[in-house]
Order: structure tokens, then C-alpha cells, then sequence
């Protein structure tokens, strides 16, 4: 039971952060209150973020599946 709903919240917080990078990449919605420089080392952190999510969600599945 608690490793999937670890594994669904960390999905969850992998397509947020990828959702997030999209919006701030290809939509002009936050042209206004942050500089082209700000909005590629946030698209770059937020990246690296997911990147760690997800290798983390691929232990967590690789160690659920020894446990089974």
C-alpha cells in the first residue's frame, strides 16, 4: 500500500514538473515578470529536478518488484 501511492505522487510530481517546464518554455504567459536567462536556468533546474524524480520512481519500482 505505501509504495504506490509512493510511486503514484512521485508519477504525479514528474508530469507536474514536465507540465511546468512546458508552460514556461512555449507560452509567453510569463514574458513579463521573468528575463530569457531566468526562464533557461528554471527550465534547466526544474529538469534536473524531474531527471532525479524519475530515477528515483525506477528504484522505487525496482525495489517494490524484489519485495513481490
Amino acid at each position: 500500500m505505501g509504495n504506490s501511492l509512493n510511486i503514484v505522487l512521485s508519477a504525479f510530481i514528474i508530469l507536474a514538473c514536465l507540465v511546468f517546464i512546458y508552460f514556461v518554455q512555449f507560452t509567453d504567459a510569463l514574458d513579463n515578470n521573468i528575463q530569457e536567462n531566468e526562464k533557461l536556468i528554471f527550465t534547466i533546474l526544474m529538469s534536473i529536478y524531474a531527471g532525479f524524480r524519475i530515477f528515483r520512481l525506477y528504484k522505487l519500482i525496482q525495489s517494490s518488484k524484489k519485495q513481490s
